[in-house]
């Protein structure tokens, strides 16, 4: 009955939302704009609880002319877009009835069912995230996609919806790591037609050994700095679930 009611409570909230669908999505992408590459905008929530939802704020963006001027996104669309987001974030009162009731109805302890109903609440923040992951797919593919943008909703370094394997756009575009190989080492001296074959031998071996320090002193560079992203990744994940909610805007290239 529970189970029932919740999936009523996430499923059923988005498909009203989009039932009439907004008027957004019916208005073509105008006519005569570049629709031109633009760094990700960010507009931050209100908190790490995702139902406390979003400012009606234009997301930020490093360069002008901002991308929703030139790409056909207008006050009441983006208006409503952040609405509907708010709405299909907030915690329903049934997963709040069943994040508080459960540990008393299991007899359990203070400490026993704090820990059961952070448990319960941090599923439940998942669950209302993929239900806003959901909204925002119906938005990009009926909206934003054609204007050539797409939205994700992100906590830290996780994105909630499109490929959810890949860092969100405003990390993905600022956190790539330098490779600071140099390649440019090349051994161009010529042999001379009548230089000694013991020369030559020792040459080819002076540079094989040359290469093969290289190749492991690069191998030794990428572990490393794969053991570094790995540390970052899991302090990362560490306080993800303390940082805000972000809606971030990226330019989709086709």
């Amino acid at each position: 009955m529970g189970e029932k009611a919740m999936h009523f409570a996430t499923g059923d909230s988005v498909a009203k939302l989009l039932d009439p669908p907004p008027l957004s999505f019916a208005r073509a992408p105008a006519p005569g704009l570049a629709y031109a590459p633009f760094p990700p905008a960010v507009l931050e929530g209100r908190g790490a609880d995702l139902g406390a939802g979003f400012p009606a704020l234009t997301p930020r963006c490093a360069a002008p002319p901002h991308p929703f001027a030139t790409h056909d996104v207008r006050e009441d669309d983006w208006a409503r877009f952040v609405h509907d987001v708010g709405t299909a974030g907030k915690l329903s009162g049934t997963e709040r009835v069943v994040s508080n009731v459960l540990p008393t109805a299991l007899s359990m302890g203070f400490v026993a069912g704090m820990f059961v109903t952070k448990g319960i609440e941090k599923h439940m923040r998942g669950r209302r995230a993929g239900a806003v992951g959901k909204l925002l797919d119906a938005w990009n593919q009926n909206f934003f996609g054609p204007r050539r943008m797409y939205v994700v909703l992100a906590q830290g370094r996780t994105a909630f919806n499109g490929d959810l394997n890949a860092l969100p756009p405003d990390i993905a575009a600022y956190g790539g790591s330098q490779n600071d190989n140099d390649d440019s080492d090349s051994d161009s001296s010529s042999d001379s037609s009548n230089g000694s074959g013991r020369d030559r031998s020792r040459r080819s071996r002076e540079k094989h050994e040359h290469e093969r320090r290289k190749q492991r002193r690069q191998e030794i560079h990428d572990r490393r700095q794969h053991r570094r992203e790995e540390r970052q990744k899991r302090r990362s994940e560490k306080h993800e679930d303390k940082e805000k909610f972000r809606l971030v805007v990226a330019y989709k290239p086709y």
